[in-house]
């Protein structure tokens, strides 16, 4: 590996490590304050956003990827990973990186553990540490934690196999059921079940690639707001956005969503991020429980979530320049603190089509979820059109159009796809959500100070 040898000018050099559409977004923001972005990967693996023009390098991983996964065993201390973590560090050190940005929840979870080498290296790992990130990864310990500080979350058991989940739904929770992968990645290791033999088949399935399976009361309602966090290195909010999810892509992918006002929950869901101990950027999602109206702990991650590519041009058109804010927050300094208002709209038009299709699949199968009916599709369409008349924030992605053609090329094929979602976790709900104008739009539940 050939060290660069063009000389600093003192602004943050950055190494983005591992491939999430997210990634092109953080590549936006950082540009105008960075010197120098490199992005690394797997080379069978596609990174979109190194066909960025905005990306100075792109380093292919030259050794094996790790597959230890568990959060709850402690740091890994296989051979892979130790690899990978030197391959990263001798990167950082050639192209003299001062900012490492982990893309995905393996890559935080294999690099976490190792902070303090990075930080023997000169540079900043912006990710919270391994104690952190494997808390708020971990399907059980992070409701127990969550509801000590007084954020509602759903009853869950932790079950070894088939047989004893059957004991626990028929004992304790009943059908129908939500079971989770302990150690999972968005919805991929989630299913729901509402018969014993579809609980069977889903224990079965996610013990595969996960050490331990949670089983979650079902929570009944059709609403999934989640709120998006960047902390300082003490944990204090310098940027809070509430969503409401509009139409979706996938069941973990939103093409449309408008910003809420901060829900009643809202000081004991920003206690918790600084409890856990959350740093840089962090989201966590919550349902809106149909019974009683408050909101429900679904999961969190110790990253931004999949609307960034959204995020970032609403809080562009509120002239809040979020790339500088992220290396601030990163470098310890003091902030001031920036809540998203209320009644915003964004879109990711490319996904529109991904959504379009999503719809039509759910109408045509059905939905598994009685409270959970998929939408009429003339209805789908008004609402669509309605986004559009509201003149929506359209994504960073969007924009490359006419920025950086040819990662919009890369981007269209990665992002245009039909994909097989469970239709069961979809919230339809919110995909004929009426767009009009309001004082104040919020969750049905309230807004921080009372109803």
């Amino acid at each position: 590996m050939e060290k660069d040898q063009n000389r600093s000018s003192g602004r943050p050099r950055v190494l983005i490590v591992g491939s999430t559409p997210n990634m092109y977004a953080f590549i936006a923001i950082l540009r105008p304050h960075a010197e120098f972005i490199a992005a690394t990967n797997w080379r069978n693996v596609p990174m979109t956003c190194a066909k960025s023009r905005w990306c100075d390098e792109f380093w292919p991983i030259a050794v094996p990827e790790p597959t230890e996964w568990d959060v709850s065993s402690g740091v890994p201390a296989d051979g892979a990973t130790a690899g990978f973590v030197s391959y990263v560090l001798e990167l950082t050190a050639d192209l003299r990186i001062t900012h490492i940005i982990p893309a995905s929840d393996q890559m935080i979870f294999w690099l976490s553990g190792h902070r303090a080498a990075f930080g023997d290296a000169g540079a900043i790992l912006c990710c919270p540490d391994f104690a952190a990130t494997s808390l708020v990864q971990d399907k059980v310990r992070l409701n127990e934690f969550a509801e000590q500080r007084g954020v509602p979350v759903p009853r869950r058991i932790p079950v070894g196999d088939d047989d004893a989940a059957l004991v626990a739904v028929r004992e304790e929770l009943g059908f129908p059921v939500v079971v989770k992968g302990l150690t999972s990645a968005g919805s991929s290791g989630v299913r729901y079940a509402e018969d014993a033999g579809q609980l069977s088949s889903a224990v079965q399935e996610l013990r595969k690639n996960s050490p331990a399976v949670a089983l979650h009361e079902y929570i009944p309602g059709t609403t999934e707001p989640s709120v998006t966090f960047l902390l300082d290195k003490k944990g204090v909010p310098v940027v809070e956005t509430w969503l409401r999810k509009v139409r979706y892509a996938d069941s973990g992918r939103s093409c449309c969503v408008i910003s809420v006002s901060p829900p009643p929950i809202a000081p004991a869901v920003r206690e918790m991020a600084r409890e856990l101990g959350m740093m840089g950027w962090c989201a966590f999602q919550f349902k809106a429980d149909s019974r009683s109206g408050e909101l429900v702990l679904i999961e969190g991650n110790p990253r931004s979530g999949n609307n960034f590519k959204i995020l970032v041009e609403i809080w562009r058109s509120l002239g809040i320049d979020v790339g500088k804010l992220t290396l601030a927050a990163w470098n310890g300094l003091p902030l001031p603190r920036h809540v998203t208002p209320p009644g915003l709209v964004g879109a990711s038009v490319l996904e529109e089509p991904t959504a379009f299709v999503v719809a039509l699949r759910g109408r045509l199968r059905g939905s598994s979820r009685p409270d959970n009916k998929p939408p009429g599709l003339p209805r789908f369409l008004l609402a669509t059109l309605a986004t559009y008349l509201r003149r929506p924030v359209v994504d960073v992605v969007t924009k490359s159009l006419l920025r950086d053609p040819l990662f919009f090329a890369a981007a269209a094929k990665h992002l245009i796809r039909l994909r097989f979602p469970q239709p069961q976790f979809v919230p339809w709900g919110d995909a004929t959500l009426p767009l009009r104008r309001a004082k104040n739009w919020d969750l049905g539940v309230g807004v921080e100070g009372g109803e």
